[in-house]
C-alpha cells in the first residue's frame, strides 16, 4: 500500500520539501530542475493541501502533508510506461506477443517499483523518457509524408517530451544524443539520394534543429521562468545565494552605500564569489596558535563586520582631505568593535596548516608591520575607468597581500564548535583569486554626505545570471546542502549497477523493516547479455560484408506490419535498424551517465534499464520467430517466471516488509543484513534481551528490546530522533542549519556606543600607564592651551573658526555624519545655534581643561600634538589657565563628574607616530561595537536629508 510508509524515504523529503517552498513562495534549491516538483505541487494543491505542514529532516512523520495522494501520482506516471512501451514495439512493426513481453518485465522490474512508488523524480523522467521514443516512432511512420500537418506534430511532441526529461533531472539530457544520432542518420541518407533537392534537406535539418534542440531547451528554460516567478520571497538558503539574487528575491536589505572609499571609511568586507560571507572578527581568542582575537568568514550581517580603512603610517583624522584607497596602496583594517588591526604572522591557520593565521591584533596605539596589507585591484567596473585605481564600493575587485608576501583567502572550512563554525579565514601565498578575492559591500564616510556622492547597492540577477548560479548550486548540491541523516545518496556507477548488484537504500527503521533500490537480476542480466550480443553481432556482420558472405535469408510471418519508415527493409535489416536504434539509447542512458557533472546514483539507471527491457522483447522476436505460437507461449511463460522468481526474492525490501537477517544475507543483492533481526529459537519463558543502534543525526544510541518487540522499538526510536532533532536546532534559525554557521549577534547599537567609550578609555590609560612621560607632557600642555568652548563663549557664542587639530569650523560642523557604516541609525547634522550656545555653556560648566576635539570623528584622534597647535594659541595661555582651573574646581562637586571623569585619560599629546608594542593576544572583554567617532561632542543643525537617508540605512541593516 501507498500509505505503508508515513515517513518519507531518500529523496522524497527533497520533494516534500520543495512542494511547501512553492505553496509559501519561498526561494529554495533543490538537487534537481524543477519540474516535477512543479507537478507534484500542482498535485497538491488539487487535493487541497496549502503548505502548512513543515517539513524539517528525512524520517519526520508526513501527519498533514498529501503523501498517500502524491505517491499515488508518481504510481500513475510509473504504471503509464507500460502500456507506452506495448504501443511503442506494435508501432515499430513488432508482434504483439514482443511487445507483451516488454510489458510484463516491466510490470515486474523491482527498481523501477521501488522508485515509482514514492514522491521522486523517476516516474517522471521515464514518462516524460518513454513518451518521447513513441513520439518520435510516430514521427518516423510519416517520413514518406513530410512537411504534413502530423509530421510536424509528431516531431514538436517529441522534442516537448524531451524538454519535459531534461526539466525532471539531468539525466534527461542523456536523451539528446540518442536523437541526434538518430537523426544524423537520417540526413546522411537523404545527402545521398540524389533524387532530394538542397532545399528539401535544408528544410529536413532545420526542423532537426528545430524539435532537436530549440524546443527541448525551450521547454527547459520556461520551467525555470515558472520556478524563479513562482518564489518571489526569502526563503531558508538565502545565505548560499549571491547579493545579487538575494536582491531580486527581496531576501537581502543593504541600504544603500557610497559609491566612492576614502580613508576613514567604515567598511565591510564580502568574500567574492563564495558563501562564506564577510571578513568578521568578535572578541573571542584562538584556543592554539598565538591566542589572539579570531578572525574568521561570517554570513550573517553583523556590527561585528565592520572595519575602518586607514593609513599604513597614521591614523585618519576628521581635519584632513578627503584621500581615496588607490591600487597598490598600502592600508590597515582597523575592526570597528574593538578598535584591534587586521594581522597575520608565521603561525599557522586553526585547520589549514599549511597556511599563516590571520588575527585581530594590538590597539590604536599599536604600530606593527604585520598589520600591512596592500591593495591589488584585479576586477573593475568598465563602465567606470576610476574603478581600475581606486576602490569603488561593489564594483571593484581586490585582493589583499600582507607584508610578509601571503594574500587574505577565505574558504569553506568549517572551524570548530569554539569558533561557532564560522569559516576559516587565512593568508596564503600561493592563493588563487577564487579564494582571495574581496569586494566593499557597503562604505560609510564620516565627512561626506549621502547625498554628495554616488550610491550604490546591489543589481538584481537577471534571469540568465539567476539560472547560472543556480545551476551551480545544483551541481555542487550535496557539498552547499548538508545532510543531517545517515541515509543518503551513495554515488555509484553503471557497472556496478549491472553487474556487482549494488543497492540504494532509500528507508530504513531500526529493526527489521528498510526499502532499498534494487534491480530485477534476470530482467538487467538479461538485458546486458543481449546488449554485448548484439555488439559482438554487429563487428561480425560488418567483417563478413566485407568478405561478401551472406547471411541465411529468412522472412517474417504474415500479419506484422513493419515500422514505416523501414517497411522497404529485409527482415533482417529491419531487426538490424531496430537494435540499433535501442543500443544507441543504452549506451547513451548509461555509458554517457560517466561524464555527467553530477553525482549519479542506482535510480539513473532505470532509463537503460527501460531500453534494454525494449531490446530483450526484440530478441526474443528474432530468437522465437520461427517457432509455432505455442512454443513462443511457453518461451514467454519460461522467461516470466524467472522474471517474477527474482521479483518475489527482492518484495521485503521493494515494499519495505519484515525480512530476517538470514533471509538477507542469502539473496544475491548488497543490502544492510544487519538492520535485521536475528531469529531466535528460546523455549524459556523469557527471551533472550537483543540490542540495537539508532543513528540519530551522527549520534548514536542503544535501545535494548526483546524479540518481537520490532514495532514498539520502532517508534521510541521515532521520538528519540524527533526529541534528537529538536534538542539540535532549538534557538538557531533553519537559515543557519542550512549554512551550517552558528549566527552570534553583536550588541546593540546603544550598548556598543557606550561600551566603546570604556574601551577606548581602557587603552589610553594602559599605554599613559606604561609611558608615564607622556602624561607629564600632556599636564604641561593643557595648562598652555586654550580651551575651544570657552573661546567660543567669550565670543557671545560666534563661529570662531580655530586652526588646529581639536578644533573644526562650522562648515565642518554641518558636514558631519557618524561613521557606522549601515548599521548605524543616527546620521548627526547639526542643531540649531541656540542648542549649540547651551551645550557650550553646559560644557564650561561640568568639562575640564581636556583637549577636546570638536570635530574629530574618532577618540583616538583626540590625542593632540602640542607642535601643531597654531602660534596664536599659545601666546593665549596665560589668559587661559585660570579659566581652566576655574572649570576643574567646579567640576570637582558637579553631579555629572562622571563624565568628566571618563574624559581625563584621553588628555594625552602623543602622535599616533608614539606607539608601544603591547603583549599579544590583549583584549578588552566586551563584544560590543560602537560608532567611530564616540567621544566627541559635536552637535549639528539637523539636516533633513541626512536624518532620512540614515533612518533608511538603519532600519534596512540593523536586523536582517
Amino acid at each position: 500500500m501507498l500509505h505503508g510508509i508515513d515517513t518519507s524515504v531518500l529523496g522524497e523529503f527533497n520533494t516534500s520539501y520543495g512542494v511547501n517552498q512553492y505553496m509559501n513562495g519561498k526561494f529554495f534549491i533543490d538537487r534537481n530542475p524543477p519540474l516535477a516538483t512543479l507537478i507534484y505541487t500542482l498535485a497538491a494543491r488539487c487535493f487541497g493541501y496549502q503548505g502548512q505542514k513543515n517539513l524539517m529532516y528525512m524520517g519526520q512523520p508526513f501527519a498533514d502533508f498529501p503523501y498517500v495522494q502524491l505517491r499515488l501520482v508518481s504510481a500513475v506516471f510509473g504504471a503509464l510506461q507500460v502500456p507506452i512501451a506495448y504501443i511503442t514495439l506494435k508501432l515499430m512493426g513488432h508482434k504483439s506477443l514482443t511487445a507483451l513481453v516488454a510489458a510484463a518485465l516491466l510490470i515486474v522490474e523491482n527498481g523501477s517499483i521501488s522508485q515509482h512508488r514514492h514522491i521522486l523524480t523517476a516516474a517522471p523522467l521515464g514518462f516524460f523518457a518513454a513518451s518521447s521514443i513513441l513520439m518520435w516512432v510516430n514521427f518516423h511512420n510519416y517520413q514518406n509524408n513530410p512537411y504534413c500537418f502530423k509530421w510536424w506534430t509528431w516531431q514538436t511532441l517529441t522534442g516537448i517530451c524531451i524538454g519535459g526529461a531534461m526539466s525532471v533531472s539531468w539525466t534527461g539530457f542523456l536523451l539528446l544524443p540518442l536523437f541526434w544520432a538518430s537523426s544524423a542518420r537520417q540526413m546522411w541518407c537523404l545527402l545521398g539520394d540524389r533524387m532530394n533537392p538542397i532545399t528539401s534537406i535544408v528544410k529536413e535539418v532545420s526542423s532537426r534543429i528545430l524539435s532537436m534542440i530549440i524546443i527541448p531547451l525551450g521547454v527547459y528554460l520556461l520551467c525555470f521562468q515558472v520556478h524563479f516567478h513562482l518564489l518571489g520571497q526569502s526563503g531558508d538558503h538565502d545565505l548560499l545565494l549571491s547579493p545579487e539574487l538575494r536582491s531580486s528575491i527581496n531576501a537581502i536589505r543593504v541600504g544603500s552605500s557610497q559609491n566612492d572609499v576614502a580613508y576613514g571609511s567604515k567598511v565591510h568586507l564580502r568574500h567574492f564569489n563564495s558563501h562564506v560571507g564577510y571578513l568578521h572578527s568578535h572578541e573571542h581568542s584562538w584556543i592554539d596558535g598565538s591566542s589572539q582575537q579570531q578572525v574568521t568568514a561570517y554570513p550573517f550581517q553583523d556590527l561585528n563586520n565592520g572595519w575602518v580603512l586607514q593609513k599604513a603610517d597614521s591614523l585618519w583624522n576628521a581635519s584632513q582631505p578627503i584621500n581615496w584607497v588607490e591600487n597598490k596602496q598600502k592600508i590597515r583594517l582597523e575592526h570597528f568593535s574593538t578598535l584591534k588591526k587586521l594581522h597575520s604572522h608565521e603561525k599557522h591557520a586553526p585547520i589549514s596548516h599549511k597556511l599563516f593565521e590571520v588575527t585581530a591584533y594590538g590597539d590604536i596605539f599599536t604600530e606593527d608591520h604585520n598589520d600591512f596589507w596592500t591593495v591589488e585591484i584585479v576586477d573593475h567596473d568598465h563602465e567606470d575607468a576610476t574603478s581600475k585605481d581606486r576602490l569603488k564600493a561593489l564594483s571593484t575587485k581586490f585582493r589583499l597581500k600582507h607584508s610578509r608576501g601571503c594574500y587574505l583567502t577565505a574558504h569553506h572550512v568549517k572551524l570548530p564548535d569554539y569558533a561557532k563554525g564560522h569559516f576559516e579565514v587565512a593568508c596564503r601565498n600561493d592563493a588563487k583569486q577564487e579564494v582571495s578575492t574581496w569586494l566593499v559591500e557597503n562604505s560609510i564616510h564620516p565627512t561626506l554626505k549621502m547625498v554628495e556622492t554616488d550610491r550604490v547597492e546591489y543589481k538584481k540577477s537577471n534571469f540568465y545570471q539567476k539560472l547560472q548560479e543556480v545551476h551551480g548550486l545544483m551541481r555542487n548540491y550535496d557539498k552547499v546542502i548538508p545532510n543531517a541523516d545517515s541515509v543518503r545518496f551513495e554515488a555509484s556507477q553503471p557497472h556496478q549497477w549491472l553487474l556487482n548488484r549494488e543497492t540504494m537504500q532509500l528507508w530504513k527503521e531500526d529493526v527489521g523493516l528498510q526499502v532499498a533500490t534494487a534491480l530485477n537480476p534476470t530482467v538487467a542480466w538479461t538485458g546486458c547479455a543481449i546488449t554485448v550480443f548484439y555488439m559482438l553481432f554487429s563487428v561480425l556482420n560488418s567483417l563478413l560484408s566485407k568478405r561478401g558472405i551472406q547471411w541465411p535469408s529468412f522472412t517474417r510471418s504474415q500479419g506484422s506490419s513493419e515500422w514505416r519508415a523501414y517497411q522497404t527493409l529485409p527482415p533482417k535489416e529491419f531487426y538490424v535498424q531496430s537494435f540499433g536504434f535501442l543500443f544507441t539509447a543504452i549506451v547513451s542512458t548509461s555509458a554517457l551517465t560517466y561524464v555527467l557533472p553530477i553525482q549519479t546514483n542506482l535510480s539513473d539507471s532505470l532509463l537503460s534499464v527501460y531500453f534494454m527491457i525494449l531490446g530483450t522483447s526484440i530478441a526474443f522476436e528474432v530468437i522465437t520467430i520461427r517457432l509455432a505460437l505455442g512454443l513462443r507461449l511457453i518461451f514467454f511463460t519460461a522467461i516470466f517466471v524467472a522474471s517474477c522468481y527474482s521479483f518475489l526474492k527482492l518484495v521485503p525490501t521493494t515494499y519495505g516488509t519484515p525480512w530476517t537477517k538470514a533471509e538477507c544475507e542469502i539473496s544475491s543483492s548488497k543490502f544492510n543484513c544487519q538492520n535485521y533481526p536475528t531469529p531466535t529459537i528460546n523455549t524459556q519463558p523469557e527471551q533472550e534481551m537483543q540490542s540495537v543502534y539508532v543513528d540519530v543525526f551522527g549520534d548514536t544510541y542503544t535501545i535494548d528490546y526483546q524479540p518481537g518487540e520490532e514495532h514498539e522499538i520502532n517508534i521510541k526510536a521515532r521520538e528519540i530522533k524527533f526529541n534528537a532533532w529538536k534538542a539540535k536546532t532549538q534557538g538557531t534559525k533553519v537559515k543557519e542549519r542550512y549554512i551550517g554557521v552558528q549566527s552570534t549577534p553583536s550588541a546593540g547599537y546603544a550598548e556598543v556606543k557606550e561600551i566603546r567609550k570604556i574601551r577606548y578609555k581602557q587603552m589610553t590609560a594602559r599605554y599613559l600607564q606604561l609611558h608615564p612621560e607622556k602624561e607629564q607632557v600632556n599636564d604641561v600642555k593643557e595648562e598652555d592651551t586654550a580651551n575651544p568652548n570657552a573661546i567660543e563663549q567669550n565670543k557671545n557664542g560666534s563661529q570662531q573658526k580655530e586652526v588646529g587639530q581639536g578644533e573644526t569650523s562650522n562648515e565642518s560642523q554641518e558636514s558631519y555624519q557618524v561613521a557606522v557604516g549601515h548599521e548605524n541609525s543616527q546620521f548627526k547634522g547639526q542643531v540649531n545655534d541656540s542648542e549649540g550656545e547651551n551645550m557650550a555653556k553646559e560644557e564650561q560648566q561640568h568639562q575640564v581643561s581636556t583637549l577636546e576635539v570638536v570635530n574629530a570623528d574618532s577618540p583616538e584622534q583626540q590625542v593632540i600634538s602640542e607642535e601643531k597647535r597654531p602660534h596664536e594659541e599659545v601666546n593665549n595661555k596665560q589668559s587661559e589657565e585660570s579659566k581652566i582651573q576655574e572649570q576643574q574646581a567646579m567640576s570637582t562637586n558637579n553631579e555629572n563628574s562622571e563624565v568628566v571623569q571618563e574624559a581625563q585619560p584621553i588628555q594625552d599629546d602623543s602622535a599616533p607616530g608614539q606607539v608601544q608594542q603591547y603583549q599579544e593576544g590583549d583584549s578588552v572583554l566586551v563584544e560590543v561595537q560602537a560608532e567611530l567617532h564616540a567621544q566627541t561632542t559635536v552637535h549639528a543643525k539637523p539636516d533633513q536629508q541626512i536624518d532620512s537617508i540614515e533612518q533608511q540605512v538603519y532600519t534596512t541593516f540593523v536586523a536582517v
